[in-house]
């Protein structure tokens, strides 16, 4: 097993790039964090498989990162205000094994208003079948085209959105108070989880992140219940989290076996000490244990497992996220803890709000699993 560390870039370091509701903004970010840096930041050393390009409506809004280790699949983003009603409040993410352009065409029939790129290479995940695959009514697994939705903005203007980026050479992970709902960060990832299949596991690289366009919705019932795939399945909801139910928004390259390409996959954690529900299958991602847990004065977290459903086991979990098995309220924003037990040597940030109510804490010594 390797160890890594999460580098934090934050809007408030110095140099740091602008994230708002105009087209481009998270792309520039993007590039500073992974690819050039800034300021005193070193980058997180991610590639460029082409140069960006520009849209019709603005300049630097489209582009691509490979990741530099691991699984070394790619990232495609579109910040071009694609569809038309989303103007500049979100951006479009793609996955692909292979990225070898910005324009490539998209497959199937869609709406005339979808006429900006996802790329153009082979293997894209999420599937475009995987927008006509219902959960219920009309929720999909991703939005139409086999895309997810990374929120910025609850406008589309120059209005600056605090952020942070935790990223290393194997995975992203990006947070923003967009302003929807005060104070309550949205979010999305991808790169490589750390699988139970160490590097044999070639196809380990996932993709997180909304299932419709141009909303704010956060809240939980019928249709939309699942419209944040990384919220709403993560830290708050009432989504199962168990080993058979797949999550929307949440897609992993191909299975284990290297077969199978785009792998919808589910979701599971320390149920019993997270849920005060007699059910422990629904719960939220909020804590029961005491704060700190009396006998040893420890604070407990538990990773975030990602499981294969096909045959009922663990991929592998979530790298240097993870839940807090305590109240949100014994916490604040940004509150930095040390772990005990078997996470002694690990420190911890907290970040509260998720969208739903709920909170996590990211892993920020270095002593991310990775393989």
């Amino acid at each position: 097993m390797t160890l890594s560390q999460l580098i934090m870039y934050k809007s408030d370091d110095y140099g740091a790039p602008v994230l708002n509701g105009l087209t481009g903004s998270l792309l520039s970010v993007l590039n500073a964090c992974l690819v050039t840096g800034y300021g005193n930041k070193r980058p997180a050393g991610w590639l460029k498989p082409f140069s960006d390009t520009s849209s019709s409506i603005g300049p630097a809004t489209i582009g691509g990162f490979t990741l530099p280790s691991g699984s070394k699949l790619n990232l495609f983003v579109n910040d071009s205000g694609y569809p038309t009603g989303a103007a500049g409040t979100e951006a479009t993410i793609v996955g692909w094994e292979v990225l070898t352009n910005a324009s490539g065409s998209l497959t199937g029939s869609l709406p005339a208003s979808l006429t900006a790129s996802l790329g153009g290479g082979a293997a894209q995940f999420p599937s475009p079948l995987f927008s006509q695959q219902l959960v219920s009514g009309a929720n999909p697994w991703c939005a139409t085209g086999g895309r997810l939705v990374w929120r910025k903005s609850v406008a589309a203007t120059a209005q600056t959105r605090t952020w942070i980026v935790m990223a290393d050479a194997y995975t992203v992970y990006l947070f923003v108070l967009t302003g929807d709902t005060a104070g309550r960060w949205m979010g999305g990832t991808f790169g490589d989880i750390f699988s139970t299949g160490g590097i044999s596991d070639k196809y380990r690289c996932h993709i997180v992140g909304r299932t419709f366009d141009n909303t704010n919705y956060t809240g939980l019932g019928g249709v939309y219940d699942n419209i944040d795939g990384f919220a709403a399945t993560n830290w708050g909801g009432s989504w199962n989290h168990n080993l058979v139910t797949s999550m929307p928004g949440n897609i992993i390259a191909r299975n284990q076996g290297g077969g199978q390409s785009s792998v919808l996959c589910g979701k599971t954690t320390d149920l019993i000490k997270m849920s005060s529900y007699g059910n422990s299958y629904l719960m939220t991602y909020t804590g029961t244990l005491a704060t700190p847990n009396h006998p040893d004065m420890g604070y407990y977290v538990a990773p975030v497992w990602i499981v294969n459903l096909s045959n009922t086991t663990l991929r592998g979990k979530w790298r240097g996220f993870w839940v807090v098995c305590h109240p949100i309220g014994s916490f604040t924003d940004g509150q930095q803890f040390f772990g005990t037990g078997l996470h002694a040597g690990r420190k911890f940030q907290i970040f509260k709000d998720g969208p739903n109510g709920g909170f996590w804490a990211m892993e920020i010594s270095p002593t991310v699993e990775t393989n």
